[in-house]
């Protein structure tokens, strides 16, 4: 079970969600901006066109970006500047700013830079790395596959650890679907997407072509991978099916997974990547196990080399020469995403080093760009929201006794973590090869993977964060029952020190209230105050609350992304609770914190009144630029809203905006009929 996150693709999708190479968006916003309106909308008709119009009339969408937000996008420009100063430095031998692992990061990150020896090395690393797979003999599938993994690519399936999800306390060994290519298992049988699959065999062809494979092969095997793909994805969860988590928990035995897929030796697969030993784990998705048995017995052994193959391809075609990292591009960057220009090289480095080395440029990152004083300051906004939603949760009429009890119990329990990690992860072993950005990476890989392997069978380390400390995002675990805001998403335009309180709780306060309220949403709501998978809710509650969803799944059904494709309300209820929940709660934060302080600091627009301007900064943060492509993409697989629904679908179920912008009862935005959970 993943922690839920606030942005989810949009903030997290390295591949695709790349920096710019313009000034224009270097410097960070304020929280509120004026010029950013579009007085002639009617804010109670249209309240994101309202608060972004001017904002999207004269913003451009960089063409290395397929999505640019006006917080999000602006603050990790402003973050990827930071850390490629940093990583300049030390890659120039200047270690001023200290940092446990400066001169590795330098190293790696000049590596990275130094493009003449990978494409000089290019050549010798594709015929090392596909040398196994051409002399593959199906009896030695599983010895393969291990091998290929410690080096960095699934195969198949991912393995890993996880905590259990009925026993937050403990690690166990789990298996999962993986091991395709296209966003989701709909991208393989859906008629509105064949194009994309047309597309995808003319890619996987072309990346043959530059491995050496003669080209009148390339096209049969493209064609065979997307055969190999579509019958692996048959028996995998859709989207919607993995928010549930019951359907992702499978305790079975090493001796059952064996009958369920006897094709792969499992008891030596788990030997040869190194996993420590283990009598039971969990199957995510079974069905996904008994159909790969299936497949891997009937597909001739032609169709899975040329799967393994491009698998290896795949996976290691970001860090390859110009022309791999091109056409990786092409369809990764332009047909599925709709971006126009590839990113430039130093983004690539420093998102790889950030990737790579996570909290150890997080250190150097926090010591010059955060503060205690943020991170006191921000703690005091989580306090007060917490105890917000504690008082909601004593009054939520529909609740009965019982459920209530536990609801405030977990409450009470939620961690927090803001900032940065207590202790950082010890990367003394690992050693940088000045000039070999691949074997770099794939070492890191391997170090990462070893050691989520060895998490197997021992306690929970509640320590741990699941984002880099630079990371512009934040998230709730339901496991651990706690919220995290790293240091790179404590900035303008969603935190400003001596902004009104306003402000700061329309945009950093929900994004809080958001956090908070995912503890309490369709999936997160099954997990008690221990972080364990159970049931803590009366039948006659539950069943309220499902009403009560059901209502956001229909209203958030009908709202059309692009063309004639609907938001999945399904598919984006957890987000959607989250962001009602979320700016609720904030709400009346501010407006208990605007009495107790009597809050005297300045207002960011005159002209608006107190409460509009909450609205207004809470409304601005999602002022997005997108392709059409990456709309239908998400659409498809995002769990989050598009950003004009994140903010009109949550308005409209707020009585306290229809006050604030004095809507006619009956408008667009204030219909007589609302939708409510906290």
């Amino acid at each position: 079970m993943k922690a839920f996150n606030f942005m989810g693709a949009l903030a997290l999708s390295g591949t695709f969600f790349l920096g710019m190479n313009s000034n224009a968006h270097a410097a960070f916003e304020p929280i509120l901006d004026p010029t950013a309106i579009d007085s002639t909308v009617d804010p109670c008709s249209d309240f994101y066109s309202y608060a972004c119009g001017g904002w999207l009339s004269r913003t451009e969408l960089p063409g290395d970006r397929p999505s640019w937000t006006r917080s999000f996008s602006t603050i990790n420009e402003q973050n990827l500047n930071e850390l490629r100063a940093i990583l300049d430095n030390y890659a120039n031998g200047d270690f001023s700013l200290p940092s446990h692992y400066s001169k590795k990061l330098g190293a790696f990150y000049a590596a990275c830079m130094n493009t003449t020896p990978i494409e000089a090395a290019q050549k010798t690393i594709l015929s090392s790395e596909l040398e196994p797979v051409e002399s593959f003999k199906k009896e030695e599938l599983t010895a393969l596959i291990a091998k290929l993994r410690l080096r960095g690519r699934p195969i198949f399936f991912s393995v890993g650890s996880s905590s259990d999800l009925k026993d937050s306390t403990r690690q166990i060994a789990e298996i999962d679907q993986g091991g395709y290519s296209l966003p989701s298992k709909d991208y393989y049988f859906d008629t509105d997407k064949a194009s994309i699959r047309e597309k995808f065999v003319e890619h996987v062809a072309r990346m043959f072509e530059l491995a050496g494979i003669p080209k009148n092969q390339t096209e049969k095997s493209a064609q065979s991978v997307l055969a190999f793909e579509t019958a692996l994805t048959k028996n995998a969860l859709s989207p919607v099916d993995r928010r549930d988590p019951q359907k992702l928990y499978h305790i079975l035995s090493k001796g059952r997974i064996k009958e369920l897929a006897p094709v792969i030796q499992w008891d030596s697969y788990f030997d040869q990547i190194g996993a420590p030993s283990f009598e039971n784990l969990n199957v995510a998705v079974p069905d996904f196990f008994s159909g790969l048995n299936a497949l891997l017995n009937t597909a001739p052994k032609e169709q899975i080399q040329a799967y393994l193959k491009w698998r290896v391809i795949h996976s290691i075609a970001p860090d390859l020469g110009h022309l791999f990292v091109e056409e990786n591009f092409n369809f990764f960057g332009k047909t599925l995403s709709g971006q126009k220009q590839i990113k430039p090289r130093w983004k690539t480095c420093v998102e790889a080093t950030d990737q790579s080395f996570e909290d150890a440029l997080g250190e150097a990152f926090v010591r010059k760009t955060f503060g205690d004083e943020g991170k006191t300051q921000t703690l005091a906004l989580v306090k007060s929201i917490q105890n917000v939603f504690g008082k909601n949760l004593a009054s939520v009429s529909w609740m009965d006794p019982p459920t209530r009890e536990q609801a405030i119990k977990k409450l009470q329990a939620i961690q927090n973590k803001i900032g940065f990690p207590e202790k950082w992860t010890d990367f003394s072993a690992i050693e940088i090869q000045p000039d070999s950005h691949i074997q770099n990476r794939s070492n890191l890989n391997q170090f990462w993977f070893q050691k989520d392997l060895n998490k197997i069978g021992k306690p929970v380390d509640r320590s741990e964060w699941g984002m880099s400390p630079p990371t512009v995002n934040a998230y709730y675990d339901p496991q651990k029952n706690e919220i995290a805001f790293p240091a790179g998403i404590l900035q303008p335009p969603f935190y400003q020190a001596n902004a009104s309180l306003a402000s700061n709780y329309g945009a950093i306060g929900m994004v809080i209230g958001h956090e908070l309220t995912h503890g309490f949403d369709d999936q997160g709501r099954q997990f008690d105050e221990l972080g364990n998978l159970k049931d803590w809710w009366t039948q006659e509650v539950s069943q309220i609350f499902d009403q009560k969803a059901e209502c956001l799944v229909k209203q958030y059904s009908s709202y059309v992304v692009i063309d004639d494709i609907h938001l999945n309300g399904k598919l984006t209820l957890g987000e959607n609770i989250a962001d009602l929940g979320g700016l609720k709660i904030a709400y009346t934060a501010y407006r208990l914190a605007s009495d107790l302080a009597k809050d005297t600091r300045k207002q960011e627009i005159q002209t608006f009144t107190a409460d509009q301007q909450f609205f207004l900064s809470f409304a601005q943060s999602w002022c997005t630029k997108r392709t059409p492509e990456i709309e239908k993409r998400y659409a498809a697989t995002d769990p989050h809203s598009s950003p004009r629904y994140r903010v009109n679908g949550v308005v409209t179920n707020l009585t306290e905006f229809e006050r604030a912008f004095s809507c006619t009862p009956g408008a667009p935005l204030a219909p007589l009929n609302r939708c409510s959970i906290w």
